[in-house]
């Protein structure tokens, strides 16, 4: 018989619309192995690494609703509650990508001075300052470090730190 290779078993696949590749009876797939059947499943079981971020900002409410929203879509987020604290931070977490900071802070260094430190401490880490009141002046501002005047939407700081941040791998064993 044409289709046969032996006793019950077709070797014809079965076309378009025709037949399926479901299981038949009581199995299941293993949904470890199998999580979801979707390529947005698939991509979900192999997710990119969290990206770490440092928020800096003073005024409690506003530093806690910027972790929420970092955290909620995706990032490691550390926060400080000013740029002395924000540099504690830094010296002990290499896998910060980037910076959050407000420009008006209290304590010997503003957000200013905190992205300067920054980048020329931790040259790979992104910088971004927001500030409801003060704008920094062009010639004091380094020209590589957005501002963003609060109030902001969650998406545009989210967006931001995407684009600016990249996922880096750290050695946390000294070496050799």
């Amino acid at each position: 018989m044409p289709g046969r290779a032996g006793a019950g078993i077709s070797t014809e696949t079965p076309r378009h619309g025709q037949g399926s590749m479901k299981p038949r009876g009581n199995i299941a797939p293993c949904p470890r192995l199998f999580p979801t059947a979707s390529v947005d499943g698939l991509m979900n079981a192999y997710p990119e690494p969290r990206m770490t971020v440092l928020v800096v900002e003073d005024e409690t409410l506003v530093r806690m609703f910027a972790a929420d929203f970092l955290d909620e879509a995706g990032f490691k987020v550390f926060e400080a509650r000013d740029a002395d604290e924000a540099l504690t931070i830094l010296q002990a977490r290499p896998d910060i990508q980037a910076v959050i900071t407000d420009v008006e802070m209290p304590g010997p260094l503003n957000g200013c001075d905190l992205a300067r430190v920054v980048q020329e401490r931790w040259p790979g880490v992104r910088v971004i300052a927001t500030s409801g009141r003060a704008q920094p002046l062009a010639d004091d501002w380094p020209e590589d470090i957005p501002f963003i005047t609060k109030p902001y939407l969650p998406n545009t700081i989210v967006d931001l730190v995407k684009r600016l941040a990249r996922p880096q791998v750290v050695d946390l064993e000294p070496g050799p």
